[in-house]
């Protein structure tokens, strides 16, 4: 993201850069907004941890290693394979295709079934 960023011109003096993820990998297409540093201190950040247990959805096509930690079973590791394969395989097209990462296994994916997308 940082490199699309400098292409763009950069931050102008009223964004606020500490509400981006530059070093997210992003997708053909993908939106980019940058808030301003007021909408920022009005806008509290989203806690993908603590809002889960409200039946928050991860979408294994774009989330970030961060993200993905979030889920109850993956660590560093696990969410690196998930990145890795998708970038040498492309988007998942079901949540069943989970099970072709490395280190997934039929009872993983039913466990993640609820809490993930695609």
């Amino acid at each position: 993201m940082k490199e699309v960023v400098m292409l763009a011109g950069g931050f102008t003096e009223q964004a606020e850069e500490n509400q981006l993820n530059l070093a997210e990998k992003l997708t053909d297409q993908q939106m980019i907004y940058v808030p301003n540093k007021e909408e920022a201190v009005m806008v509290a950040p989203v806690n993908v941890t603590s809002t889960s247990s409200q039946n928050v959805q991860v979408n294994i096509n774009t989330a970030d290693t961060n993200e993905l930690q979030t889920l109850t079973g993956i660590g560093a590791a696990k969410a690196q394979a998930i990145i890795d394969y998708r970038e040498e395989n492309g988007l998942f097209k079901s949540v069943d295709d989970l099970i072709k990462v490395s280190g997934f296994g039929e009872k993983t994916v039913e466990k993640l079934r609820e809490d993930i997308t695609i």
